[in-house]
Parts: structure tokens; C-alpha cells; sequence
């Protein structure tokens, strides 16, 4: 059985765990609770009414991203139930407690809303958003890892690619380091509770929250920069769209041979420091093909056809439609890149015929020709 000196389990139902009914009969204590649970209760309400507000206001990207690594932090393992590789996109919590299961099926999701207060919520936020900070400080101490419930994803396209290259870098040969696409909409609906930390952090900070809690602006900063969001114990399989390996997004080469995905960009600490690098000067018509062969990439590890539909090409074109971020400056006039968008899109439309399924203008057509 796995061992955690953390004890997550302990320490959840210690500090985040909403007081549970006393099965004494005083009366005095029994009202206690009842009024503690009323109150739960109504936080509750004021936050998820709070969260629905700002995404009706703010709506979330149809995709969202995840710099992920199937078999960290546990090993791989074969669920023997189903006979294969149990690669979920869980929480580190819950990838703990499947893996001394050895099996999905036998693990049941937390309800937050019945077992934690918003007191629980945040802390388990707050822990979580240092967690790298309080990993580091346990391993130099002999400790344990932390374990949170949440598990992160990122609006942020070019962010998340970054990410994964550097993480890629770390790995072991028994984990296969990638990156993940979701479709929000399905985790929506799917049960998951799903939220961004931006509109978290502004409930948090009009709430007698903060008078209690800390999150630090450096957290706060990273979370505004990755755009992030998390989910509550693990991110829904149907939700994924592609997952695309560090290998096959850094090795898609042009005609000439050139990778989309510069040393200078994988190699880098993180954005700030991939722009100090200084940038590629390369024509509109080199950017279009390395940049359209990358997409294309990602669409070749698409789980399904049906995934596909779900993919709008205009919208995946929006990926890279600045040249900067991706660490490149195009040669010619600034009016150019008014028509980039329409040049990948292009590109990608002829590529999939020549694959046998055709496409119209607005996004891919997946009836295959004669079909």
C-alpha cells in the first residue's frame, strides 16, 4: 500500500472537512451543527452563484489546455480491470488514492459542496498554487510531497506549450510527457466542478476570506499569466479532444526541414525568458507552412473523428497568429499578418483533402469524399 507522511486523507478531514452531525444527544450540540451546516451551506451558494455570473460574463474558451505527464506523480500502472494503462488526468490526491487502488472503477469522487466548507476550498486553493514551493521545501526536508484535490488547466495556448517542453526535459522513460486539450463545455457537463482562478481570486478577496488566508500576488501572477483554471479531483476523459507528446510537437518539420517549436522556445525557463532570446526573422510564407504543420500535428492525435468535429480550424488558427510569442518576427509589412489566419487556414483545408476529406469554409468537413 502506498505510504504518504502528508497523510491526505488526515489532513483533509482535519482542516477543509465540513463539521460532520455528532451522533451524541445533546441537543445544544446537535443545533451547533445544524447551524454550522446552514451557514456552509449559504457560502456555498454565494460562491458557485458568484462563478456562474462571471462565466455567463466572461465566457470560458471552448478549449483548454494541460501541461501533463502520464506516470508522475506515480508510476504507470495496468488497471486490471480493463486490461490497460490507466493514464487519467487526475488530481495528484486522486492519481494517490487509484493508484493504491489499482483501479479507477473502485474510487469514488469527493463531493465538495457535502464534505468541505469554503474555508476548505481556499486553503486547498492556496496549497495548491504553492504546491511547487512546498514540494520543494518537504523534499529537502525528507518529507513527502503534497497532495492537493485540484488539478490545473490553462486558457492559455502558448503557455501550456512552453510548459510541457520544460517539463519535458525532466522526465523519465517510463512517462510519456504531453500536452492535453478539453473541451470546456464537456467538462461543464459533466458533473466536474470547474472553475478560474481569476474569478475565485475575486470572490476570495470580497469575502471574509482573506482575513484568514493568504495567497501571495506572486500566486496570484502566475495564475493571472497561465490564465488558469482548476477542476476538483480530476478533469473528465470524454473532455479530451487530443492529447499530442512533447516528441511529436517538437519534431514537426517543415518542408526545409525546420521545427515550429525553435530550441530557443523549448529550452526556455518559461515566455519572458524565451523573448530574451531574440527572434527568428522569417517570411510570412515559412511562418504559414511551420505553423499550419504544427496544427496539423496536433490534429493527427486527435482520439477521433467525432473529437474532430468539435474543432474549429478558424479557431485553432488563433494559436498562432502571434508570430512573437512563438519567438519568430515576420519579414514584410505589419498588414500581413491580416491575412496569416486565412493562410492557415488554407493550408490546412487543402492538407486534409489531399487526405480524402474535404472542408468548407468555416471548418473541417469530416464526411469523407464519396462518403
Amino acid at each position: 500500500r502506498l505510504t504518504n507522511s502528508h497523510e491526505p486523507t488526515l489532513h483533509v478531514a482535519e482542516n477543509n472537512m465540513s463539521v460532520v452531525s455528532s451522533h451524541t444527544t445533546n441537543p445544544t450540540s446537535e443545533w451547533n451543527d445544524f447551524g454550522i451546516s446552514m451557514v456552509n451551506k449559504a457560502e456555498w451558494k454565494d460562491f458557485l452563484d458568484f462563478m456562474e455570473f462571471q462565466a455567463k460574463e466572461y465566457p470560458y474558451p471552448t478549449h483548454l489546455y494541460r501541461a501533463h505527464v502520464h506516470g508522475h506523480p506515480f508510476p504507470r500502472w495496468i488497471d486490471e480491470c480493463v486490461g490497460e494503462y490507466c493514464d487519467s488526468f487526475a488530481s495528484d490526491f486522486h492519481s494517490w488514492v487509484e493508484s493504491d487502488a489499482r483501479s479507477e472503477i473502485y474510487v469514488t469522487m469527493c463531493d465538495p459542496l457535502e464534505y468541505f466548507t469554503i474555508d476548505g476550498l481556499f486553503s486547498e486553493l492556496g496549497q495548491h498554487l504553492n504546491k511547487t514551493q512546498i514540494c520543494l521545501q518537504r523534499q529537502q526536508s525528507g518529507e513527502e510531497p503534497l497532495y492537493t484535490r485540484l488539478v490545473s488547466l490553462s486558457g492559455h495556448f502558448n503557455w501550456t506549450t512552453q510548459k510541457i517542453c520544460k517539463l519535458g526535459e525532466k522526465t523519465g522513460a517510463d512517462q510519456v510527457p504531453g500536452l492535453a486539450l478539453f473541451e470546456s463545455s464537456v467538462i461543464k457537463t459533466s458533473g466536474v466542478q470547474i472553475w478560474r482562478v481569476k474569478d475565485m481570486l475575486a470572490f476570495f478577496d470580497d469575502s471574509r476570506l482573506k482575513d484568514s488566508l493568504t495567497i501571495s500576488s506572486q500566486l496570484r501572477r502566475w495564475a493571472m499569466n497561465a490564465d488558469e483554471y482548476v477542476c476538483w479531483e480530476f478533469i473528465p476523459r470524454d473532455a479530451l479532444v487530443a492529447f499530442v507528446s512533447v516528441s511529436d510537437l517538437t519534431q514537426q518539420l517543415d518542408n526545409n526541414g525546420k521545427a515550429f517549436l525553435r530550441k530557443e522556445f523549448v529550452s526556455a525557463d518559461n515566455l519572458a525568458n524565451m523573448r530574451l532570446r531574440g527572434c527568428e526573422r522569417i517570411s510570412l510564407e515559412e511562418y504559414t507552412e511551420r505553423a499550419s504543420r504544427f496544427l496539423l500535428r496536433i490534429f493527427s492525435n486527435i482520439s477521433s473523428w467525432d473529437d474532430m468535429k468539435r474543432l474549429d480550424i478558424n479557431t485553432i488558427a488563433n494559436w498562432v497568429l502571434s508570430p512573437f510569442e512563438w519567438g519568430y518576427e515576420l519579414i514584410g509589412f505589419s498588414e500581413d499578418l491580416e491575412d496569416l489566419e486565412g493562410y492557415i487556414v488554407s493550408f490546412i483545408q487543402t492538407e486534409f483533402r489531399k487526405r480524402g476529406f474535404p472542408s468548407n469554409g468555416e471548418g473541417l468537413m469530416l464526411v469523407k469524399a464519396g462518403g
